[in-house]
């Protein structure tokens, strides 16, 4: 509702944006395992596709807005590579007694339990705005 009603983007453009996003979550998690396979785990994790994250706060209209259309999925792509590869590790890792403990901790840290509260925090602080 922020998007739309408060900073005036359309629903289509919004709706195509985070649609953009959803493809390159799926072609992340599709070339993980390829990507492991060719270069092993340890140089696959750290590769980054993440500057182009830098330019999706440029979100505007016009020209910035198909640059930060552009750099969503690569950001995007890269976060369903590190998910796949970063969970996949994590269990090849624990042994079997503490897969439980792990998965919960990961789940609470990483689904955005911190980071929510974190947000709602400093928007109730000062103002919608600055936690979009």
């Amino acid at each position: 509702m922020l998007f739309v009603r408060e900073l005036g983007v359309s629903p289509a453009s919004l709706g195509l944006f985070w649609a953009a996003g959803g493809v390159g979550l799926l072609l992340g998690a599709r070339l993980a395992r390829p990507l492991t396979g060719r270069l092993g785990y340890g140089r696959a994790l750290p590769l980054s596709l993440t500057p182009a994250a830098l330019l999706v706060p440029l979100r505007d209209r016009g020209p910035w807005l198909w640059l930060a259309g552009a750099a969503w999925p690569l950001t995007m792509m890269k976060i369903g590579s590190d998910n796949v590869l970063g969970a996949s590790l994590r269990q090849h890792l624990t042994p079997d007694s503490l897969m439980g403990r792990m998965n919960a901790t990961f789940r609470f840290t990483l689904t955005g339990a911190l980071g929510s509260a974190t947000s709602g925090l400093l928007a109730e602080l000062t103002t919608l705005h600055t936690t979009p």
